[in-house]
C-alpha cells in the first residue's frame, strides 16, 4: 500500500483552506535512485580541553538505498560510533540501519595539542548516491582567555505583527533563549529586535541560568525612528548589543553617522531610511590583558528583486561613509564590524549591477580590513535558511585583525539542533560565531595578511606561482581584478593551486590583479601584474 498526505502547517493568523486541484500519479519503471541526509552540515565542538573528550550526534536518514552508508573522518582527532562506545576513522552503516529510519552517529572529539584549532571532513557515501559532506571543527583555546563573539539576526524578534517574524512570539523567545543560552558568547550584536521588555527578560533569564551578569543596551533609533520618543519606534527593527560586564567595561553606545530624519543627511537614504550603525565602543579584558574594542553592529539596506541595482547602491554609499567615518574618527581602535551586511563580500547578491562586485567593495578591497568570514562563503555556507550565501558577516580592521583566532568563524547551525522548525519559529538567520585573543595563540596577525605569497616571475607572461607555508590539502585560492571581479577560485594543495593559477593566468587580459590563499592557520594576500 501507498499512502500520501498533504500536510499543511498554519497558525490562527494564516489561510484556513488550502484548494489542491489536477493532481495525477504516474506509475514508473525505475526505481527511485539512492539518497541519504543528514540532520546538520556542520557540527561545532567550540572549547576541549585537552586529554578530554566530547561528542556531538549525527542523524543519518536514507532512502531507496541499495547498500549501506559509510562515514568517514579526515582527522583522527575525531572519530566516529554507531554504538557509542567502540569509535574509528571509519564507520560501516548497513542497508537495514539507515534505510527509512534516523541512524544516530556519535562523532567523538579528542584533542591532544594545546592552544589549537581542529577541523575535519566528515565524507558520507553510499552505492548509487550522491555523497554529501559535513564539516566538524573544536579547538583547545581557553574560554576563559578569549573573546566569544556572536552577531544574530533575530528576524523581528518579538514584533506585534503576527505576520512579520515568528508568528508565536512566545515561542520564539523560548527558542532564542535556547539559541544564545547554548552559544556562550561573551558579546552578542543583534539586529532585527523589535519588543525591547522581552529582549530585556531574555537577558536576565540568560544571566541567571550562566550565574554571571549580562548586561544590555538598545538603539534609540530605527527605520524612520528618529528616537524613543517617535511613534515608529516601538514597532522598528532595532540594533542591540548583550554583554559580560566582568570582561567588557565602560561601554558607550552611539549610532554612527546618525541624523533626524527631517535633516537629509548623506546616511539617512542609505542606511535603511535611519537604521544606522550602532556602535559600543569598550574596555575588554581577557587574561589580565585590557584593551579598548569598538564594536559595530549594522543592519543594512534589503535586497528586493524589483529594486535590486537601486539597494545595491544604497548599501554600497552606506558603506562608504562607514568606512569614512570609521577611519577619521576611529582609526586608532580595534574595530570589529559586525551584523546583517544584506550582501555578500566575494561578489554581490544584486542584480544589474556591473561589475558584480561586493557593496561592501571599500573594505574589501582594503588590505588593511580582515575578512573574517570570507572563508565560510568560500566553503559554501549559508548563513540564511533560505538562501545558499553568507550575507551576516564579520570585518575586522588592521588593529583587530591581529587578535582573531584564525579558523575561528563558524555559522553555528549546531546550535539549532533540537529547535522543531528553526527557520519559521526562531529565526530565518543562523548566528554566527568568531573568538579573539589578546596574548599567546596562533593568530591572523596584521604581518600575516600582508605578507608576500611569493609570487613568481612577477610581472606575469603565461604562468606564475606562489609559496606559502602551508601543507594542507584544503587551501583556497582566489584571484581577483582591481575592482573586485572574481577571475578564479580553487581549493586543493599548494602545488594542485599552482597548476590552475598557472593554467588560468595565460588567458587573463592585462593587468593588475589581487591574490588571495586562505590556509588553515592564515591569510595571504599579494598581487602581480599581467603583461
Amino acid at each position: 500500500k501507498v499512502y500520501l498526505a498533504f500536510v499543511y502547517t498554519s497558525s490562527t493568523a494564516g489561510a484556513a483552506r488550502w484548494t489542491l486541484d489536477d493532481i495525477t500519479l504516474t506509475n514508473s519503471t525505475t526505481a527511485p535512485a539512492p539518497s541519504f541526509f543528514t540532520d546538520v552540515n556542520s557540527l561545532a565542538f567550540g572549547y576541549q580541553a585537552v586529554g578530554t573528550t566530547g561528542t556531538r550526534t549525527l542523524n543519518v536518514t536514507g532512502a531507496n538505498l541499495t547498500g549501506g552508508v559509510t562515514v568517514t573522518s579526515s582527522n583522527a582527532a575525531f572519530t566516529l560510533s554507531k554504538d557509542g562506545t567502540t569509535f574509528a576513522s571509519t564507520v560501516a552503516l548497513t542497508q537495514a540501519e539507515a534505510n527509512g529510519v534516523v541512524k544516530p552517529v556519535t562523532v567523538r572529539f579528542a584533542p591532544t595539542v594545546a592552544s589549537t584549532n581542529y577541523s575535519a571532513t566528515l565524507t558520507l557515501t553510499s552505492a548509487g548516491a550522491t555523497s554529501q559532506t559535513v564539516a566538524v571543527t573544536g579547538n583547545t583555546y581557553d574560554v576563559a582567555k578569549t573573546l566569544e563573539v556572536v552577531n544574530w539576526n533575530m528576524e523581528w524578534f518579538g514584533s506585534p505583527d503576527a505576520t512579520l517574524g515568528p508568528a508565536d512570539k512566545n515561542q520564539q523567545y523560548t527558542n532564542a533563549f535556547t539559541v544564545l543560552n547554548a552559544l556562550k558568547a561573551d558579546v552578542y550584536a543583534l539586529e532585527e529586535v523589535v519588543d525591547t521588555v522581552r529582549l530585556r527578560n531574555l537577558v536576565t533569564q540568560l544571566s541567571t541560568a550562566n550565574g554571571i551578569t549580562y548586561a544590555y543596551k538598545i538603539s534609540e533609533f530605527g527605520s524612520y525612528a528618529d528616537n524613543k520618543a517617535d511613534p515608529d519606534y516601538i514597532t522598528a527593527q532595532k540594533l542591540a548589543f548583550i554583554y559580560r560586564t566582568d570582561m567588557v567595561a565602560n561601554p558607550s553606545f552611539r549610532g554612527l553617522l546618525r541624523c533626524a530624519q527631517a535633516d537629509a543627511c548623506a546616511a539617512f537614504t542609505p542606511w535603511a531610511s535611519g537604521r544606522f550603525p550602532y556602535s559600543m565602543r569598550a574596555d575588554v579584558t581577557l587574561d589580565g590583558v585590557t584593551k579598548k574594542v569598538n564594536f559595530v553592529v549594522i543592519h543594512a539596506k534589503a535586497n528586493a528583486t524589483a529594486t535590486s541595482a537601486n539597494d545595491y547602491n544604497r548599501r554600497k554609499v552606506g558603506a562608504d561613509l562607514l568606512k569614512a567615518e570609521l577611519e577619521a574618527n576611529y582609526a586608532s581602535d580595534n574595530t570589529l564590524i559586525v551584523g546583517d551586511y544584506n550582501d555578500v563580500l566575494d561578489g554581490t547578491i544584486a542584480t544589474g549591477v556591473t561589475p558584480a562586485i561586493s557593496s561592501y567593495s571599500a573594505f574589501t578591497q582594503d588590505p588593511n580590513y580582515l575578512q573574517v568570514t570570507l572563508p565560510l562563503a568560500q566553503a559554501g555556507g549559508r548563513s540564511t535558511a533560505g538562501f545558499p550565501t553568507v550575507i551576516d558577516n564579520v570585518i575586522a580592521n588592521r588593529n583587530m585583525a591581529q587578535y582573531y583566532i584564525a579558523g575561528t568563524a563558524a555559522i553555528r547551525t549546531d546550535v539549532t539542533t533540537g529547535i522543531a522548525n528553526y527557520a519559521n519559529t526562531t529565526s530565518d538567520h543562523y548566528p554566527i560565531f568568531s573568538r579573539y585573543s589578546f596574548t599567546g595563540v596562533a593568530l591572523a596577525t596584521k604581518g600575516a595578511r600582508t605578507a608576500s605569497l611569493g609570487l613568481y616571475p612577477n610581472p606575469v607572461t603565461n604562468s606564475v606561482r606562489f609559496d606559502v607555508p602551508e601543507t594542507g590539502k584544503d587551501l583556497s585560492l582566489s584571484v581577483y581584478t582591481t575592482t573586485g571581479s572574481l577571475v578564479l577560485r580553487g581549493t586543493g594543495t599548494v602545488e594542485q593551486l599552482n597548476q590552475q593559477l598557472s593554467q588560468r593566468v595565460a588567458g587573463l587580459a592585462a593587468g593588475l590583479y589581487v591574490v588571495r590563499v586562505v590556509g588553515a592557520q592564515q591569510t595571504y594576500t599579494d598581487r602581480f601584474q599581467k603583461q
